[in-house]
């Protein structure tokens, strides 16, 4: 057969072209998301390149064009699927590569480096999130605003590895008493933010921050280090005491800051510690303050 050579060249490049095709599903299974959005636009470029040159030399053979130019397009043909294997194929470790470093950029956006908790950002969306569907939904939740007592002692005596190594201990036990709907962040150098949803009444968000004072009164063992801290709990309700974000932060922020001052390592709810209005509290109540 003349045309024997040709069709051998054009064998191997449908062979390029089906390998390359499984490389090509391999990688639309990678892609999850439009940030890979310029790559898979030249990859469809190649790919479209290559199908019209094929067509275009199967259409040559049948209607039987001059050998010259069957040829001339076979070579493209076979080149073209050459360029369509190198982008998939070189491509394929670059959408890997992708999708690891946008991770790693969503990690350090939306995580605190030190305790892997979410940071201020992923937390207010969180709470923005919650706050909509508990207005929604006519239900209550609560914001535990979280300073550490004796953080700064800690660091300043023993080093920032050994602070590091704290602040990974308190976010852990801070976890161990919320459940998978809620959400404990870092939102400063010794600052916590926890959000608690659909909570039964406002005595909840005491009960865990009760408990959360307890854990956080047990010493933390960092090799052959061993150091205490404490904690200052302010609550806020939804929507009892604000219905937005800014408004449940610096209320719980607020009763922080009460207990802090009448005493520290122990809570205070917004109401119970402004209950003659903003700027009146009151002096902790007992059942207020976590045992210890």
């Amino acid at each position: 057969m003349d045309n024997l050579p040709l069709l051998s060249l054009i064998g191997l490049g449908a062979l390029v072209l089906i390998f390359s095709s499984m490389k090509t599903m391999h990688i639309l299974a990678m892609i999850k998301d439009g940030s890979i959005a310029r790559y898979w636009r030249i990859l469809k470029f190649a790919m479209i390149f290559f199908l019209v040159g094929y067509l275009g030399v199967m259409a040559m053979v049948v209607v039987g064009i001059t050998d010259i130019l069957i040829l001339l397009t076979g070579m493209i043909f076979f080149f073209g699927a050459l360029f369509v294997y190198f982008v998939v194929h070189t491509g394929e470790l670059t959408i890997q590569e992708l999708l690891e470093d946008e991770k790693h950029i969503r990690q350090l956006a939306h995580f605190d480096a030190v305790t892997s908790l979410p940071n201020r950002t992923l937390f207010f969306e969180r709470l923005s999130k919650s706050i909509t569907l508990a207005s929604r939904h006519q239900q209550k939740l609560a914001v535990l605003f979280i300073d550490l007592d004796g953080f700064k002692e800690v660091n300043d005596s023993f080093g920032h590895d050994t602070g590091d190594a704290v602040l990974k201990a308190v976010a852990e036990r801070l976890t161990t008493h919320v459940r998978g709907a809620d959400t404990v962040g870092r939102v400063g150098g010794d600052e916590f933010l926890v959000l608690l949803n659909e909570i039964s009444s406002p005595a909840a968000g005491e009960i865990v921050a009760r408990k959360m004072i307890d854990t956080l009164n047990q010493p933390i063992i960092d090799g052959e280090i061993s150091c205490q801290v404490g904690a200052s709990i302010g609550i806020a309700i939804f929507p009892d005491d604000g219905n937005d974000i800014e408004t449940l932060i610096k209320q719980a922020d607020d009763a922080m800051y009460v207990a802090k001052r009448g005493g520290k390592n122990q809570f205070i709810s917004y109401a119970q510690a402004f209950a003659d209005g903003p700027g009146q509290h009151q002096p902790l109540p007992e059942g207020a303050i976590a045992p210890h």
